[in-house]
């Protein structure tokens, strides 16, 4: 029984360490570059999650800019995969990571 109840804690752990999807606050946003430096919320048991790509709504002739400024809350995305060579019109998977902080896209408006 001891053996059951450890794989259910880690699995509880494990559970707790996975992003989704997070509420955040614009620490600064580059438009130049379109990404931001956001702090998940609530802020006390954050990091500054920095040069997150902020994400807008588009298609072939279309496209809605929303600049964002300090104080804005915006939606943290986490992907399911590692982002870093898709974001680089890549189309393969470089590291084995999931739902890593560092693999998030802001919505913000």
């Amino acid at each position: 029984m001891k053996s059951v109840n450890d794989f259910f804690n880690n699995f509880k752990d494990d559970i707790n360490r996975i992003n989704v999807c997070k509420v955040g606050k614009v620490v600064k946003f580059y438009p130049e570059v379109n990404k931001v430096d956001v702090i998940p919320l609530p802020s006390e048991e954050n990091a500054i999650v920095l040069n997150v790509p902020v994400a807008h709504v588009r298609s072939r002739d279309f496209f809605i800019y929303n600049p964002l400024k300090e104080g804005d809350k915006v939606i943290l995305v986490f992907m399911d995969g590692d982002t870093d060579s898709i974001l680089f019109d890549e189309d393969k998977k470089t590291t084995e990571r999931t739902h890593d902080i560092s693999d998030c896209v802001c919505i913000g408006g």
